[in-house]
């Protein structure tokens, strides 16, 4: 495969695309040394200019990023310095992207004519769940003070080895 990437690098614009891919592999095939328990709930989407994008499907992860941005970008640079030397990009940002499945159910079926769903507002669900969460009890976590969680450490912090 690498012998493609040599042929192809000769031509400006594919190179250009075959050193692109090459960064994407090497971060997609790395995501579990780079974010630890994370790769499993976040996943790498691309690489634009300086900023390395993740998805996931649950908005807490967001501040969880930004939280360990710093390290996870070290963790970046130092293995893309290392697997492709002069051909890394420096990675100085992190934007994480929110990948909504349908979060509203359709109501149930009636005789009444059905109505569009609304659009969906992120921070009014959120803010929902964390009143239902309260209401139940949940508490923040003892040890960053971030999460509402029904324990005394969140699932973050445990995986990193905190209590």
């Amino acid at each position: 495969m690498d012998m493609i990437f040599d042929i192809v690098s000769q031509d400006r614009l594919l190179g250009k695309l075959a050193k692109h891919h090459r960064v994407l592999r090497t971060l997609r095939d790395n995501s579990d040394s780079l974010l630890g328990q994370l790769h499993k709930n976040i996943h790498i989407v691309d690489v634009r200019d300086d900023t390395l994008l993740f998805e996931t499907s649950n908005p807490i992860w967001v501040s969880e990023i930004k939280r360990y941005e710093k390290m996870i970008l070290g963790r970046v640079n130092s293995l893309l310095y290392s697997k492709l030397a002069k051909e890394s990009p420096t990675i100085s940002r992190i934007k994480v992207i929110i990948s909504l499945k349908k979060v509203i159910t359709k109501p149930p079926v009636t005789d009444e004519p059905s109505v569009e769903d609304k659009p969906v507002d992120l921070e009014a669900l959120v803010a929902a769940e964390n009143r239902k969460k309260l209401a139940k009890g949940f508490m923040l976590c003892r040890s960053c003070s971030d999460i509402l969680t029904d324990e005394d450490i969140c699932v973050f912090c445990r995986s990193l080895g905190k209590s």
